[in-house]
């Protein structure tokens, strides 16, 4: 056990005397030599993280699709340290009402990302939805920025996030910008106090919290 699992001795003896730890469907012993074939159940406590209190809202479902609002903290399937305490686990015990029912998620946000989460209720819904979502889904990221953003100066110092250009009459030409995009190489410095205002956003990564909504 210790070489397999790295279980202490200790801890080994602790299990077994309490029951925690069984061979076969039986109280193991300490000595006992494993053999092929043996079915070994580690039964213990598991601490996940805790998750925002904010409740998952559903905004539409037939037979086929389950379409939410994730809320941020919350990851989208089991991962790492987070088991149950995750979007699909979550809506399979409380939505659903069915732990082993079949729901798969067909866009991922990351955990400290809230937005628009797709959700396939059968294999079938799922392999169609993927296909869609490969083909042309869009996606949308909403950023808040604080104070007031220079759109025209950031046009001029980062081009390349210019998602398209529009033009009214009488107005010069005004750019529609990805504003606060994450990037390895940094974000652009973004004004200090003020009120926070959504900015489109595209793609990104990182640790800043974002909203994603799917067209």
């Amino acid at each position: 056990m210790l070489e397999e699992f790295g279980l202490s001795a200790d801890y080994v003896r602790t299990a077994a005397a309490e029951g925690r730890l069984r061979v076969g469907g039986h109280p193991a012993e300490p000595e006992l030599i494993l053999e092929n074939g043996d079915v070994v159940t580690h039964t213990y406590m598991m601490k996940e993280p805790s998750i925002p209190s904010e409740a998952v809202e559903v905004l539409a479902e037939n037979a086929s699709v389950l379409v939410v609002r994730k809320p941020a903290g919350l990851p989208c399937h089991p991962q790492g340290r987070y088991q149950r305490c995750s979007l699909t686990e979550i809506l399979r015990v409380s939505h659903l009402k069915d732990p082993a029912g079949y729901l798969h998620p067909v866009n991922r946000l990351d955990r400290q990302t809230s937005g628009v989460v797709l959700l396939a209720k059968t294999r079938k819904a799922y392999m169609a939805l993927a296909q869609e979502h490969g083909a042309g889904l869009r996606k949308l990221y909403l950023a808040g920025v604080c104070g007031t953003f220079d759109a025209a100066a950031a046009a001029e110092r980062w081009p390349q996030w210019i998602l398209r250009r529009d033009t009214t009459e009488g107005d010069e030409e005004a750019a529609w910008l990805c504003v606060a995009r994450t990037l390895r190489g940094g974000l652009p410095p973004t004004p200090t106090g003020g009120e926070a205002s959504p900015q489109p956003t595209v793609d990104g990564g990182g640790g800043h919290h974002r909203s994603r909504e799917e067209r």
